[in-house]
């Protein structure tokens, strides 16, 4: 834990004088032990996958650029490469067996110490031109519809009505935040995800051939681990991207029918708060969160970049909160006695007043953005889409290029996926296209940096 924690050798020899801990040496030639049993099990099976995951459970696959820039003035290098993970959802109280147990025997006596496997490590080179994107029509995909404001919207409009109430009667009650109130409504969490990183790869992620050569390893490794399921492979937009035309240009080996490949959420709720904070840009968004002490000039300014996303997320939910509030009192000042309906009214005021016009929008933009990051958090996969479908119109309304191309795509992958992989569709069905891992897969991602850089780099 210490060496996983803080690559302190003085702090661990210290211990190791007091009689606490072993000596730094010892925990290097453990690593070493470790690292040689786990390459002798890749020889011996001709897969590369960790041993601690478990048979049999649905395993998606993500990739990912993996960059190391050293800080210290005397480093020569750095290091710019590929990381691949696996992440696996377990069938609640169902046990299964992990891969198989390490065997250490024999391996510290060895000289010539068992290496990964040279189909692994080394990345065939592709000069192939990929190609564009088809022009495809698709009976699966179904029109855009408006279903999102009839099952979803109202949900959210349950939290404003409560913050409403507990800020005009000064009450603060429990569930005032949006975390809170839909937690308290939401099932029983998921069980926590199983979670692997492969050795890294030296090689830059955006490449053709680095991508097949990923394809590749996900196809092997989950008809290994999880025989008869279509990997998913899950990557940010540019290597999503680089995915598609992969897919697009040898379907008899990557089409959506053999593999699914998917936008990552985290990236898609990143641009959809920059999106939200170009809309935002100057209309005194950030002003308005400086005067009522909410942050910081320069913090403010940063919630338009979404440089930090649960702050940005935060400032949001204040904002649209405040603007429901002002809205209806709004309302009640024009019409105190009179049985107007609101709705009717909103429309009004809207073709009357741009200003009202512009902030009635930006409630809905914002609003699309929670039904997002809820639909992630209790893992709806219908509520995924449809929040989706809200979103990409307002990719291509503010220019957000790259997003409302490719977002545009992984809606018609996602629409059309109960025609092409039907076993995938269900697991999604039932929540697995997304994961709640363990925070010691960030641990494991550093020492996979650590060990590569000391032994292969250096």
């Amino acid at each position: 834990m210490l060496y996983a924690a803080t690559r302190k050798k003085s702090i661990i020899d210290r211990l190791f004088d007091l009689g606490l801990c072993v000596l730094y040496d010892r925990v290097l030639n453990l690593t070493d032990d470790l690292a040689a049993a786990v390459c002798k099990f890749y020889t011996d099976q001709n897969v590369v996958c960790p041993p601690q995951l478990h048979r049999d459970l649905f395993t998606v696959a993500a990739v990912d650029n993996l960059d190391h820039n050293p800080s210290s003035n005397t480093s020569s290098d750095s290091f710019h490469g590929t990381a691949i993970s696996l992440f696996q959802h377990p069938h609640g109280e169902t046990a299964t067996a992990p891969v198989c147990e390490l065997d250490l025997s024999g391996i510290a006596d060895r000289k010539d110490r068992p290496r990964l496997p040279t189909w692994y490590t080394n990345v065939p080179p592709d000069a192939s031109r990929t190609r564009e994107s088809p022009v495809f029509c698709s009976a699966a995909v179904d029109a855009r519809n408006d279903s999102i404001a009839l099952r979803s919207c109202p949900l959210e409009f349950q939290w404003l009505s409560e913050v409403r109430l507990l800020i005009e009667n000064d009450a603060v009650g429990e569930c005032m935040t949006w975390s809170a109130h839909h937690a308290t409504k939401s099932q029983s969490p998921s069980p926590k995800c199983l979670s692997a990183v492969l050795p890294l790869f030296p090689d830059p992620s955006h490449s053709t051939a680095m991508m097949k050569h990923a394809m590749n390893i996900a196809l092997k490794a989950v008809e290994f681990i999880n025989p008869g399921q279509s990997p998913v492979l899950a990557c940010d937009q540019p290597l999503f991207a680089t995915a598609k035309q992969v897919q697009w240009t040898w379907p008899e080996l990557y089409s959506e029918y053999k593999i699914v490949t998917m936008l990552r959420v985290l990236h898609i709720e990143m641009a959809a708060l920059k999106a939200a904070g170009q809309w935002l840009a100057g209309s005194g968004w950030s002003d308005s969160l400086v005067h009522c002490g909410l942050a910081t000039r320069g913090t403010a300014e940063s919630y338009l970049n979404a440089s930090h996303v649960k702050r940005a997320r935060y400032a949001h939910q204040v904002f649209v909160s405040a603007l429901f509030i002002m809205q209806r009192r709004a309302f009640a000042k024009c019409h105190p006695n009179e049985d107007v309906d609101f709705e009717a009214w909103c429309q009004s005021r809207c073709s009357s007043c741009p200003q009202f016009l512009y902030w009635s929008l930006t409630m809905e933009l914002e609003l699309a953005v929670l039904v997002f990051v809820r639909s992630l958090r209790q893992s709806d996969f219908e509520l995924y889409i449809e929040a989706l479908d809200t979103l990409v119109p307002w990719f291509f309304a503010l220019d957000r290029t790259n997003y409302s191309r490719w977002l545009s795509v992984h809606v018609y992958d996602m629409k059309s996926l109960k025609a092409t992989n039907p076993s995938v569709y269900d697991s999604f069905k039932t929540g697995k296209f997304t994961f709640k891992a363990y925070i010691y897969f960030f641990i494991y991602i550093f020492i996979y940096i650590y060990i590569y850089i000391r032994y292969i780099i250096y």
